[in-house]
C-alpha cells in the first residue's frame, strides 16, 4: 500500500511536469530532475539511471515529444551524479540544491546534442532558460529533497530501517 502512495506522488510529479500551465515567471521547474539528482545520491546512480530512463519515457508520451529524448536526458543526469557524489557530500543542506542547478545545465546540454541530431526539437533561446530553469530548480530543490525523502522512504524500506 506504501508503495501505491509513492507511485501516485511519482505520477503527480510527472503530469505536473507537462501541464504547460506549471510555470513560474514562463518558466518551468524540472521537478523530475530534482526527484532523479535526490534517488540517485540516496539509492544509487545505477537505479537512478533506470528510473530516469523510466520517467523520462512517461514524459515522452505525455507531452508528445519524440520518444527517447527526456529518457536520455534523465539518465544522463541521474549518470551525472556520480561525479557530482566526488565533490559533494550528500548529508549536506546545499548539495541537492546546487546539484541540481549542475543537472539542469547537463538536462539542456543533452536536449541540445538532441536538437542538432533531430534538427527538429526547438529549445528557442535555450541559453536563458538553461540559467533561470537553474536557479528555479535550485530554489525548488529544497521543498523537494522533502517530498523526494517521503517518496525514496516509501519505496525503499531497507534505506530507513534502524540498525
Amino acid at each position: 500500500m506504501k508503495k501505491f502512495w509513492a507511485i501516485l506522488i511519482i505520477a503527480i510529479i510527472i503530469v505536473l511536469q507537462t501541464l504547460p500551465q506549471f510555470k513560474v515567471f514562463g518558466f518551468f521547474p524540472n521537478l523530475i530532475v530534482i526527484f532523479i539528482v535526490y534517488y540517485s545520491f540516496k539509492v544509487g546512480v545505477s537505479q537512478g539511471i533506470v528510473l530516469g530512463a523510466i520517467l523520462g519515457l512517461c514524459v515522452d508520451i505525455l507531452s508528445g515529444s519524440y520518444i527517447g529524448t527526456h529518457s536520455l536526458s534523465f539518465s544522463t543526469v541521474a549518470l551525472s551524479v556520480e561525479f557530482f557524489k566526488i565533490v559533494f557530500i550528500f548529508e549536506m543542506p546545499f548539495t541537492v540544491p546546487i546539484v541540481s542547478f549542475f543537472a539542469t545545465i547537463v538536462n539542456y546540454f543533452v536536449m541540445f546534442v538532441l536538437s542538432l541530431v533531430f534538427r527538429s526539437i526547438s529549445l528557442g533561446e535555450w541559453y536563458i532558460s538553461m540559467f533561470v530553469e537553474g536557479a528555479l530548480n535550485f530554489v525548488l530543490a529544497f521543498p523537494m529533497s522533502w517530498v523526494s525523502n517521503k517518496i525514496v522512504s516509501l519505496l525503499h524500506k531497507e534505506y530507513y530501517m534502524e540498525i
